[in-house]
């Protein structure tokens, strides 16, 4: 496929785009003219431009913004500042993105932006993710913003992270760790194993989990052929032995999303 078509298909996938009528060439009185100094977006995601003299750490959302015949951004309405930094805004959706079954999916959908926006939820308050350094969250990491507007998987990473930013949702029904389908491919025999060349730690072995019989049937389903993953198991190694600390509260694509517990067995 060559640019131009790879570009077009982009651009047919694009879902909630933003209207071309949020940025504004023309003087609109409208629009409050003294503004802090940052990088814009809106709610969905979308990059809306920089202010001349931003320094590359701020970051605010706005429902329209006005830009001058340079591109820079003098004015916006309704402006929210987020409370984390560019720097971090970017590592988050990049591992959102890389975190998601987007590499598996050809055009997005409420289920993969429900996957996103959940992942965005526990990646608050837990840090560690295997697809932190994968090559699709370098994939991301390597585009510019009016790049990442042109897709839709990516630019929806960055609404996710936004969302979870200014409003505590609950598309995780509360989770507080996730696991992607690497976590399904060994049966409850399994013990220590290398998946890509990179050595996993199976979270059944350490934690241990039980998941609901919807869980189990819907993971199962869309994970699909390699599917091994025991419904029940109780941790056997380290010192959570005998213990299952993990209970399912969500399943979107190939993503299934724990609960924190402590079950003997």
């Amino acid at each position: 496929m060559d640019t131009i078509e790879y570009w077009k298909r982009e651009w047919n996938n694009i879902t909630d785009i933003t209207p071309v009528t949020q940025i504004s060439h023309h003087l609109d009185t409208s629009l409050p003219k003294d503004i802090p100094d940052g990088r814009y977006y809106n709610i969905d995601g979308f990059y809306l431009g920089d202010t001349r003299s931003w320094d590359g750490k701020k970051v605010f959302i706005a429902d329209s913004v006005e830009k001058d015949d340079y591109e820079h951004v003098i004015g916006a309405y309704n402006i929210k500042e987020l409370n984390q930094n560019y720097i971090t805004l970017r590592q988050m959706a990049s591992t959102i993105y890389g975190e998601s079954s987007a590499v598996y999916m050809n055009k997005m959908t409420e289920e993969l932006k429900c996957e996103m926006f959940a992942i965005a939820e526990v990646h608050l308050n837990n840090d560690k993710a295997y697809a932190d350094k994968s090559a699709k969250a370098q994939e991301y990491r390597r585009l510019l913003p009016l790049q990442i507007n042109k897709s839709p998987f990516k630019r929806i990473a960055n609404a996710a992270v936004i969302k979870a930013l200014i409003d505590k949702g609950n598309f995780s029904h509360n989770a507080k760790q996730w696991d992607g389908a690497e976590q399904a491919m060994y049966d409850t025999d399994e013990l220590r194993v290398m998946h890509g060349g990179t050595h996993i730690i199976l979270h059944m072995n350490t934690q241990g989990w039980r998941i609901s019989d919807e869980h189990y049937a819907k993971w199962k389903a869309n994970i699909g052929a390699g599917f091994k993953a025991p419904q029940v198991k109780a941790a056997v190694m380290g010192d959570n032995k005998g213990k299952i600390l993990l209970t399912s509260v969500a399943v979107y694509c190939k993503t299934i999303f724990w609960a924190y517990t402590n079950e003997e067995q």
